[in-house]
């Protein structure tokens, strides 16, 4: 039987008024020019235990994150750093100079909105609650540009794989299978660095299931490598690997 862990979360509801363009999208689109967007932003923040004060953390606090907006995005332009005629334009305008966002992104996508905001509150909970990270689980944000139209970026938080000591090594059921597979699907649509992050991601998941490190590391190695091809070619070698 496969154990999910007990978890908490709560979610907080954030909004901010702003324009901005895909300036460089490769094909015709109205935005490319620019346009403005009441922004909704959903922060999931989801632990593993409550504090002290029997919370995940006090929704009060996450006004800091609010602050942030208004300070920085709320009424503003959000201009990609590619987008250097956007910029320039912008600075023969003195009256709007103080209400614009050099965007470190490609383009100002509701997907780049997703991971920086994801970074933003990383950065929140380290400087005034480092303890949560002792029993954080996930961060999850939702950028919805309009009613209909969200984009989400969500980041577990795992602890390494430093030792399968005095564990007696064992081969994970087929059954196991899809669960592991639904897992890493997960990871290669929400991972940037697909280098690094995505290998101990992969070697987080694998620790459920197998207890050889050794083994682990080549599941995740197999499947690093199959990033590149289809999930059916990724399912194909993950049960390639577990006939061994």
């Amino acid at each position: 039987m496969i154990k999910i862990k007990d978890s908490f979360s709560i979610t907080k509801e954030f909004h901010f008024d702003a324009a901005h363009r895909l300036h460089n999208l490769p094909y015709d689109s109205l935005c490319k020019s620019i346009h403005g967007h009441r922004y909704k932003i959903l922060i999931t923040i989801e632990v593993e235990k409550l504090n002290n004060e029997s919370m995940v953390i006090d929704f009060t606090h996450l006004k800091r994150f609010q602050n942030y907006l208004d300070e920085n995005f709320d009424h503003s332009i959000i201009i990609s750093h590619m987008d250097t005629n956007l910029a320039k334009a912008i600075n023969t305008m003195y009256e709007y100079q103080n209400r614009t966002q050099i965007f470190n992104y490609p383009m100002s996508t509701a997907e780049n909105m997703s991971l920086h905001f994801c970074e933003k509150i990383e950065e929140l909970l380290k400087c005034h609650f480092e303890e949560i990270f002792d029993y954080l689980l996930m961060i999850k944000i939702d950028v919805y540009e309009t009613p209909k139209n969200c984009a989400s970026y969500k980041k577990i938080f795992q602890k390494e794989l430093d030792s399968f000591d005095g564990i007696e090594e064992q081969k994970p059921d087929f059954d196991k299978i899809q669960f592991i597979e639904d897992r890493i699907k997960l990871i290669i649509r929400n991972t940037v660095d697909r280098d690094y992050n995505f290998k101990n991601r992969v070697k987080q998941i694998c620790k459920e299931f197998v207890s050889s490190k050794e083994y682990a590391s080549e599941l995740a190695n197999v499947i690093k490598n199959e990033t590149k091809k289809t999930f059916s070619d990724i399912s194909f070698n993950v049960k390639k690997l577990f006939k061994k």
